[in-house]
This record gives structure tokens, C-alpha cells and sequence, in this order.
């Protein structure tokens, strides 16, 4: 068009011009993008919270967005109400039902919360950590179900009335 046309000769700077402008746009783009991802030094699943927490919320740097974790080396989280606390140790024994099956698989308690926690369903509960004994039969990440955890002996009596003694002493302050 420009042979034909003197205007369209002078706009092939302004055109050039505003290429190099979109070009640059693009670059910086790319740049911000590129530094939006994220690496992991180990490799492993990516376990999120929830995604719709993230959605339009802004990020700083050392925010902890997700975990990396390895299906390999699973443990196991216990939440314990304090209505049910027992005397237990490190190194206690005890068996996890997996949600759907009738199997235990073995466990022992690695380590004790000091501190109660309120849970999510408002129920004050210590968490305790604890592994499984037999590394072939393990959970999978995620997995959820019941666990019973073995204290001391206790004699018949002690056991019968625990509950009873536990509510009045709810109910008086004692």
C-alpha cells in the first residue's frame, strides 16, 4: 500500500512502533509467567487443603499453598476427644480400620499432642501421630478411618465405671 498510497508510507513507523510495544507486553507476560511456577525438590503428590480457599485470594512469597507428599512414607494423624483420653506412651500399639474394610492394620503411636485442639465438628481432641508396624500393609494418602489405641491395664472396676465417674465430674466440677 505504500507504493501506491504517500499516507500509508507514513504510518509503517507508528505500526512498527506499536509492535515493538506488543512484543514487549508479551515478554513481560511470559517473564511474570515463568516466575508463577512452582518446583519441588522432591517428587511426590500434591495434597491441597481446598482449591476454592485459593480462588482470587492473593499470594505473598512463604505462604503455604500445598504439601508435597510421599505415598511412600504415609503416617497416620489421630484426633483423640478428650472424652475418650487414656494413659498412652510413645510407642504405643494399636490397630487402624480403614473406612470399607473389616482388616486392621497395625499401628504404634509415635508421637502425643500436649495441647487439646478444637476440630472442625467443635469437639476438643489431642492429635497424635503414629506409623504403621508392617511397611507392606499401609494406608493410602488420604485415607480415613477408626483407630483403637491399647493404654496400661486397668482393673474391671476402673473400666466399668470410668463414663460415670467422667460425667459427674463434668456435671459437679470435681
Amino acid at each position: 500500500g505504500s507504493f501506491d498510497n504517500q499516507e500509508a508510507r507514513f504510518e509503517i513507523p507508528i505500526l512498527q512502533a506499536q509492535l515493538n510495544i506488543d512484543k514487549a507486553h508479551v515478554d513481560y507476560t511470559n517473564a511474570l509467567l515463568a516466575k508463577a511456577d512452582v518446583f519441588s525438590p522432591s517428587a511426590g503428590v500434591v495434597v491441597f487443603d481446598s482449591k476454592e480457599d485459593w480462588i482470587g485470594q492473593p499470594v505473598e512469597t512463604g505462604t503455604r499453598i500445598l504439601v508435597i507428599a510421599d505415598p511412600k512414607n504415609v503416617q497416620l494423624r489421630v484426633m483423640l476427644p478428650i472424652a475418650n483420653m487414656i494413659q498412652l506412651e510413645v510407642g504405643a500399639k494399636g490397630n487402624f480400620f480403614l473406612y470399607g474394610q473389616l482388616e486392621a492394620i497395625p499401628v504404634e503411636v509415635k508421637t502425643l499432642g500436649y495441647n487439646a485442639k478444637l476440630m472442625p465438628n467443635k469437639i476438643l481432641a489431642y492429635q497424635l501421630e503414629a506409623d504403621f508396624t508392617n511397611p507392606q500393609n499401609k494406608a493410602q494418602l488420604g485415607g480415613e478411618g477408626s483407630v483403637r489405641l491399647y493404654g496400661h491395664r486397668v482393673p474391671l472396676v476402673y473400666y466399668l465405671v470410668r463414663r460415670p465417674l467422667q460425667a459427674l465430674r463434668q456435671t459437679f466440677g470435681i
